[in-house]
């Protein structure tokens, strides 16, 4: 059995529209891909979702700069006492 097939035998992680049969097929399809294809996949994603976050705080901000907009995705990444220690400036946005 391999490592996924381990994994999605737990019934937490199965997603609960999807049968453990489709799941576990999903999971042992992802394990037989090479692991530079995962991580590259994985890169992909999470620029999308940064994508994502940023546009959302354009949104909500749309009177914001470039530099208001890094310093609102940097409080809600890292929280704020990271941040403000970091970015005092910070201090002048919202998320």
């Amino acid at each position: 059995m391999s490592t996924m097939s381990k994994v999605s035998a737990n019934p937490a992680v199965i997603p609960a529209d999807t049968s453990p049969e489709v799941w576990r097929r999903q999971m042992d399809a992802i394990a037989r891909r090479s692991i530079p294809d995962r991580l590259d996949e994985w890169a992909q994603l999470n620029r999308g979702v940064a994508r994502m976050a940023e546009q959302a705080v354009r949104r909500r901000h749309p009177d914001y700069d470039d530099r208001q907009v890094f310093l609102a995705l940097v409080r809600a990444r890292y929280g704020d006492d990271l941040a403000l220690r970091v970015w005092p400036d910070a201090a002048e946005v919202e998320r």
